[in-house]
């Protein structure tokens, strides 16, 4: 279970398909971001927790359908890569590395391989069949949507340029107690009303405390030619051994 399931309750069921209908403007835009064909980018995360801080440090290959290359230089030295029928993921030290064929992957993986690197995906998946209802407008976000999913209420808040600038995860519609927040800046205009953010800030409010996450992009380019080769898994995973079961790496 991801951060965010942890710090939201949301239980994730059904699957996360390439194509669809859409209903709501959470489902239109999700689809909209299929345009994006390629995306490369490097990206800085800082997290900061009562615990602690840490900064995770990746350079990110993403082609549209179902193609990922995310080279993990900190914390720890991690790759994954999906070529479009299989992903495979390896942490180096473990004594053996992931792989299962993408239309097996659980629901928190489909969503990692799917998400356009700096679009808010990631959680629009999340609110595929939700009813959607129309909230009052602020000075700052003239349109305000609310999705009452089954554990938790969803507030998107756009600015005037249509662009998702928040987004808000309550325990329910009353809005009392806010248990995690996204904002969006530094925005990249990636084609026809399709918007990718450079700056992410999140805080989530967990049991153990407050988490801060701020996540900048750099060096994007989007809808350019990425090497074939980065695709290619047999290259970059010499003489290391693979399962589909993570309990044969980490244990029970």
């Amino acid at each position: 279970m991801t951060m965010w399931q942890r710090a939201i309750g949301v239980a994730m069921v059904g699957v996360i398909p390439v194509m669809g209908w859409a209903e709501t403007f959470a489902e239109r835009l999700l689809e909209a971001y299929q345009a994006v064909e390629t995306v490369s980018c490097e990206l800085r995360k800082d997290i900061r927790t009562p615990e602690g801080r840490g900064r995770r440090l990746s350079r990110i290959y993403y082609q549209f359908p179902d193609r990922l290359h995310v080279d993990n230089a900190a914390p720890l030295k991690r790759r994954i890569l999906a070529d479009g029928e299989t992903l495979s993921s390896y942490i180096e030290g473990d004594p053996k590395g992931f792989r299962r064929p993408i239309d097996r992957l659980e629901e928190d993986w489909l969503i990692s391989l799917r998400n356009v690197p700096g679009s808010p995906m990631e959680h629009l998946f999340k609110l595929r069949g939700v009813p959607e209802e129309v909230l009052e407008p602020t000075d700052r976000h003239p349109r305000r949507l609310g999705y009452a999913a089954p554990t938790v209420y969803v507030v998107l808040e756009l600015d005037e340029m249509g662009r998702i600038e928040v987004i808000s995860f309550y325990p329910t519609p009353a809005m009392l107690t806010k248990r995690a927040e996204y904002r969006y800046s530094g925005f990249v205009e990636a084609g026809e009303g399709i918007w990718l953010a450079t700056r992410h800030d999140a805080t989530l409010w967990t049991e153990g405390g407050r988490v801060e996450e701020t996540t900048r992009i750099s060096n994007l380019a989007v809808n350019e030619p990425i090497a074939a080769s980065l695709f290619i898994k047999e290259p970059f995973f010499k003489g290391i051994d693979f399962t589909d079961d993570l309990a044969e790496i980490y244990g029970r």
